[in-house]
């Protein structure tokens, strides 16, 4: 297996398995189960992003938002937000307090984004796990978290310590915080770094390790009963072994955030007597159809050193899901899944096809359970192919499957609003060998559904999906990497 995918498999047991011990050692599974998520509010944000590389702009994007009009640091709630990143946390009486955060990392660029880094691979944004620890009293708050890339696509690490002390107020409150910010040599290459392979205007250049000091506030106001409003400025100062990169033209990142939230009621009460009895045992059937856009390609294993191998596919793919599931016990499932994915050449003349298929069989465990909400745990293992299908039996053509069931992982939720509206997301990792390839698969869905019929919800949702294969020999390449993402419309049934 390639180190990325090692060391992705490795985090990502190792933090299951200290959270699992965590959780029965200190009653954080009570606490999640206890959970109002009308005590939450829901909302969207808007934010600004200054520029880090050569002839980059300024970027701002909108995104989904969760918080309380009591923030985490004054409050004692087991979920938690800190970094950047959302997660779950155990806090002793003593002040000190252990818990583990994801969040997603916008670095990068894609490839010939501009002149100056036409020919370079994309610098994909990615997800970032790991623990998070700190200490609080009455005045004054320190942490300290390590972030790791949970879809295997820097293999580095992000530390992050943090100093703060929240003022709270009447209707609002305001958090200052100085920060440090340390970025080992992996990270700051796969990002920073030009491989010394690269001809084009940017000069090769190895990353080294970087820490540099950060400055962030951050605020919020109760506008009317139900309305929140709140907000973040922060600045970091960027390290030599950064701002040395020929692709990076500024010495520190700025951002603004600004973020609306509606307060009140949304969700469906936390405790409905007959509902249990109701939802004991069940079938679900989904199928799901997307159509997405797609950054593929597949760098073949050359015959010729001065020979272009790599292939690009279509910028559309057809993705089709389906996947059934029985629940027993109240809290236990069984789930068998089907998917495949087809891309086809940019290059109309050559037809070449890359197919991914994929079989799945998984126990899930039902964390959390209520008429309001679903967490669901997920373990077991799956079974691929791979192949790509050249004209004319092309020297590209080349099939790579399991040989034996290999292990997925991952979780599902879902939150069940007021009426016949619900939201779904499920997230799965896959660790990948067929033949002599390795790799990682990672899959993540978030779909609106309404239940339209007694027994059918239809909704739409949107899909991310991203596949890398790595082998130092094969029949059909060297490398292959797919990621496609796009909308999916979503077909439930329930009986």
């Amino acid at each position: 297996m390639n180190r990325f995918a090692a060391k992705a498999s490795a985090a990502f047991a190792a933090a299951a398995a200290l959270g699992a011990h965590d959780f029965a050692a200190a009653g954080v599974l009570d606490d999640l189960r206890a959970i109002d998520i009308n005590d939450y509010a829901i909302g969207l944000g808007a934010a600004y992003s200054s520029g880090v590389y050569v002839d980059q702009e300024s970027s701002s994007y909108l995104y989904p938002y969760v918080t309380k009009y009591t923030p985490m640091e004054f409050d004692e709630s087991v979920l938690m937000m800190r970094a950047g990143g959302y997660g779950v946390r155990w806090l002793g009486d003593s002040g000190w307090e252990a818990g583990a955060l994801a969040r997603p990392q916008t670095l990068g660029f894609g490839a010939n984004a501009s002149p100056s880094l036409e020919g370079l691979d994309d610098r994909g944004w990615t997800v970032e796990v790991g623990p998070t620890v700190g200490w609080r009293n009455r005045s004054i708050r320190v942490d300290w978290t390590v972030y790791a890339d949970l879809l295997g696509h820097h293999g580095g690490t992000n530390q992050i310590l943090r100093l703060s002390r929240p003022f709270l107020f009447l209707k609002g409150y305001i958090v200052p915080e100085l920060g440090l910010n340390h970025y080992s040599s992996d990270y700051v290459d796969y990002y920073f770094g030009v491989p010394p392979t690269h001809v084009g205007a940017a000069s090769p250049y190895a990353g080294t390790s970087a820490s540099g000091p950060s400055l962030a506030i951050q605020w919020g106001v109760r506008v009317a009963p139900h309305w929140l409003v709140t907000g973040k400025i922060a600045v970091e100062s960027l390290d030599t072994g950064i701002t040395d990169s020929p692709i990076v033209a500024a010495d520190e990142r700025r951002s603004v955030s600004l973020r609306f939230a509606y307060d009140g009621t949304l969700f469906d009460a936390l405790t409905q007597p007959q509902w249990d009895n109701e939802h004991e045992r069940s079938w679900r059937v989904g199928l799901a159809l997307t159509v997405a856009d797609v950054d593929a390609d597949a760098s073949l294993e050359p015959t010729d050193p001065g020979v272009n191998t790599r292939r690009e596919f279509s910028t559309k793919a057809t993705l089709v899901n389906a996947e059934a599931s029985v629940l027993f016990a109240q809290r236990h499932r069984v789930n068998v899944g089907w998917f495949r994915a087809l891309h086809e050449d940019a290059e109309d003349l050559s037809q070449t096809e890359l197919s991914i298929r994929d079989f799945q069989l998984t126990y899930g465990y039902d964390l959390i359970r209520d008429a309001q909400k679903t967490v669901t745990l997920l373990a077991g293992v799956h079974i691929g192919e791979f192949s790509v299908d050249a004209p004319d039996g092309a020297a590209t053509d080349g099939v790579a499957r399991s040989t034996i069931p290999l292990p997925v992982v991952g979780a599902s939720a879902a939150a069940r609003f007021m009426g016949n509206w619900s939201a779904n997301a499920d997230l799965r990792a896959f660790l990948l060998h067929a033949d002599r390839y390795s790799g990682y698969q990672a899959f993540a869905r978030f779909a609106l559904l309404h239940q339209t019929f007694r027994r059918t919800q239809l909704g739409i949702g949107y899909v991310f999906n991203r596949v890398a294969l790595d082998s130092d020999e094969g029949d059909f390449g060297a490398r292959l990497v797919s990621t496609y993402q796009g909308p999916s419309l979503v077909v439930l049934g329930s009986f």
